[in-house]
């Protein structure tokens, strides 16, 4: 069939980029099935490094702007550095640790706080092999 098609694959089918809700069902299947293979602890610290990999578009998730309970005007102002950092096509990716400070020193002192216990210790996460053109 067609992508997005009858079958539900591909572009704008469910499950798809654009299709009603495909991301956040594969999520919870996937944590389902990590439940089942890691203990608590690990699972618990796969949801850490998970938030720490995906910041700063991680605060902006639904389920983490309730925990953290952010307002309507902190998610504006997340979202206003987030555009005014994204770089232009052809240029180089900003640097997300910063951004992701910029973000974090947005919020309320007990924001900060529930923003470091939920993404725990700190995990350094490779850096990518710089590119040769």
């Amino acid at each position: 069939g067609e992508p997005g098609g009858p079958e539900g694959r591909g572009p704008g089918g469910p499950g798809g980029p654009g299709g009603p809700g495909g991301g956040r069902r594969q999520d919870e299947a996937l944590n389902a099935k990590l439940k089942e293979i890691f203990t608590d602890g690990q699972f618990a610290r796969h949801k850490e490094i998970m938030l720490q990999a995906q910041a700063p578009m991680s605060l902006l998730r639904p389920e983490t702007a309730k925990e953290l309970n952010l307002t309507e005007d902190q998610r504006d102002a997340i979202q206003s550095i987030l555009e005014e950092n994204r770089p232009e096509q052809g240029q180089l990716p900003v640097d997300r640790e910063k951004i992701t400070a910029k973000v974090i020193a947005s919020l309320k002192g007990d924001q900060q706080a529930k923003w470091m216990k939920m993404t725990g210790k700190p995990f350094n996460f490779p850096k990518p092999p710089a590119r040769r053109d």
